[in-house]
């Protein structure tokens, strides 16, 4: 049971060759049985799994690393976009968990 949803950056020729298929054709059955393209299959997956792990009280940055996105704020933008527009912080207040708080590494210039 691979979860290639999880790894960072995972393209879908990658998963063509995987399954010894045309990219062409393993696209095309993604579409047929999902009813979307790749990459949307794989943040739909990627967002189902964090829910799980935002039940275990993991913090957003933990969730976002596990789950294969880029940045935090990547997973917390896509997890509003493929929830309808409930974030993070909404669905673990939903859950009777308190919500990790997300503060956002801030980078300064030398020049300011």
């Amino acid at each position: 049971d691979e979860k290639v949803y999880l790894e960072p950056g995972i393209q879908s020729e990658t998963v063509a060759q995987r399954l010894e298929t045309s990219h062409a054709y393993f696209l095309q059955m993604v579409k047929v049985a999902y009813g979307c393209s790749f990459p949307e299959w794989i943040n739909q997956q990627r967002i189902e799994y964090s829910k799980e792990l935002l039940q275990e009280h993991k913090s957003f940055e933990q969730v976002s690393v596990q789950c294969g996105f880029s940045s935090t704020f990547a997973f917390l933008r896509m997890f509003m976009r493929i929830n309808k527009g409930q974030t993070a912080s909404e669905y673990c207040r939903s859950l009777g968990n308190v919500a990790p708080i997300y503060r956002p590494k801030q980078t300064y210039d030398e020049d300011e």
